[in-house]
């Protein structure tokens, strides 16, 4: 199917990509059952935990190169014109390798497809899902973290690769009667300078996820919202519940998103002292805030949405534009259909 195609765009912009959940569902609702054996090509299970150890391993080696040739700690969110040199260290490392082979890849065709190399975590992998009632049931598999960029890479995977966004609400103020929702400009080397919402990322196969002791949501609050925004208190937030599930083809290529609204009674200030305070601060340069309202949202979403946006590492300010799956979580947000998202869509990478 050729990128750009009609054909493309009727399954990037399928109406079905966002579905809704019931406005009665709790956090609690949005159930899920683990199935820890993933069987490889070879008929044997993936042996997932030595995966990990490899990739420590070649990320401890090409840390400590990168130290003490350049003399300056490695910053991995900010490596700069060294990334090149980082990245073809790191795929020809030979515990790399090893854990391409583990993973069931092929090291010298599917290497390169591999941005971030020392992105090395257990994540989750979705199965199946169904909304019954007041209730969702998703059945994960475990999946690594180099899956995940290869399927964004185009790259076929056994399991959809998940991701936890939240729509994140300020307290209501003079000029916004609904507060406002807190969106970010991207650090990082991973699409810096674009806009997404704040607290995002891939659902982290937690042990406790796993045991079923923690649900989606407490992970996405523990690992996304806590890391990204900062540690504040339940009294903090007014209201939390699913929102959506998305699938999203332009850069997670078919990978879903369980998306959550969480309103809390912080003005836009406090949003922005708590996120200079928070473990994951660099993934952002800053904050914008929409106001929480369906027009405004909406407008934001014209304004700067593009369609599909290049990975640039210089990319100036005034070609800053709203990434795809943060383009699905406001239209969940705001009421708009993947096919009203359509209409947006300009021909090429911008």
């Amino acid at each position: 199917m050729e990128i750009g195609s009609a054909e493309w765009l009727d399954k990037v912009y399928t109406d079905s990509n966002i579905t809704i959940y019931p406005k009665g569902m709790s956090v609690d609702g949005l159930r899920h059952t683990f199935q820890a054996e993933r069987i490889g090509e070879d008929g044997n299970p993936t042996p997932f935990d030595e995966v990990v150890s490899f990739i420590n391993e070649s990320h401890t080696d090409v840390k400590a190169w990168y130290e003490s040739t350049k003399g300056r700690p490695f910053d991995r969110f900010n490596l700069g014109a060294d990334l090149a040199e980082v990245r073809e260290k790191s795929w020809a490392h030979p515990a790399f390798k090893e854990a391409f082979r583990l993973l069931g890849l092929n090291h010298e065709t599917n290497h390169r497809q591999i941005n971030l190399p020392w992105y090395n975590e257990l994540s989750m992998g979705e199965l199946s899902h169904q909304v019954l009632g007041l209730e969702s049931i998703v059945t994960f598999a475990p999946m690594h973290s180099f899956e995940i960029q290869l399927q964004r890479n185009g790259i076929k995977v056994p399991v959809n690769g998940c991701s936890v966004d939240g729509i994140i609400i300020t307290a209501p103020d003079s000029n916004s009667s609904n507060g406002y929702v807190a969106v970010g400009i991207r650090g990082g080397s991973s699409f810096p300078n674009t806009y997404h919402v704040v607290a995002a990322g891939g659902l982290k196969g937690t042990p406790e996820l796993k045991r079923g002791e923690e649900s989606i949501y407490d992970v996405f609050r523990r690992t996304e919202l806590a890391a990204e925004l900062g540690d504040f208190t339940d009294e903090r937030i007014v209201q939390a519940r699913p929102l959506a599930r998305n699938v999203e083809h332009i850069i997670n290529k078919g990978g879903v998103t369980y998306l959550f609204k969480v309103r809390t009674n912080l003005s836009k200030e406090e949003i922005e002292n708590f996120w200079v305070t928070a473990k994951d601060k660099k993934e952002h340069t800053g904050i914008v805030f929409v106001p929480a309202h369906s027009d405004a949202v909406n407008d934001f979403i014209a304004q700067n949405y593009r369609g599909i946006v290049a990975n640039k590492q210089d990319r100036p300010d005034s070609e800053r534009y709203l990434l795809s799956p943060g383009a699905l979580d406001l239209a969940a947000y705001a009421g708009m259909k993947p096919n009203k998202l359509r209409l947006l869509h300009q021909d090429g990478e911008w």
